[in-house]
């Protein structure tokens, strides 16, 4: 049964929300859901805890219809699903997560990052001058 991603060890509605996890063989899968109102974007963001381990992330409709992937992701991230817009005419959409090995290594242990609303950091910018500009959140607080 998914995990709801919102309390203890899930996500939360809006911001930003972590999880970890673990994927014990390379027939494993973990999974988790979320909501998201329509209009918002959001990226999810994994890596595994010890370097590159072989999973990927799959993002699921209520309907269990397949809608992305993920790709591999820049220096910050090892995958990732990069600002998804929720066109869905209902609020609150309920999305699925579920997180796969591709059989590179026996045990994978993993964060996840669900960020709604926010713009996720794409390294480079490691440098004055290729330095990303600080957003502002709603409430008016930095988010980083």
């Amino acid at each position: 049964m998914p995990q709801w991603l919102g309390g203890g060890n899930s996500f939360g509605e809006g911001g930003r929300q972590a999880v970890a996890g673990r994927l014990a063989s390379t027939a494993d899968e973990d999974w988790y859901w979320f909501h998201s109102t329509p209009g918002e974007s959001f990226t999810l963001a994994a890596s595994a805890v010890d370097g590159p381990q072989g999973f990927r992330l799959e993002l699921y409709d209520a309907s269990s219809r397949l809608l992305a992937q993920s790709t591999p992701a820049a220096a910050n991230a090892e995958q990732w699903i990069v600002d998804y817009l929720n066109l869905a005419p209902a609020d609150p959409t309920a999305y699925y997560v579920r997180v796969v090995s591709t059989g590179a290594r026996p045990t994978v242990d993993y964060t996840l990052l669900l960020a709604h609303g926010l713009t996720f950091d794409r390294e480079p910018n490691n440098a004055e001058g290729s330095a990303a500009q600080a957003l502002r959140s709603v409430s008016g607080k930095v988010l980083g």
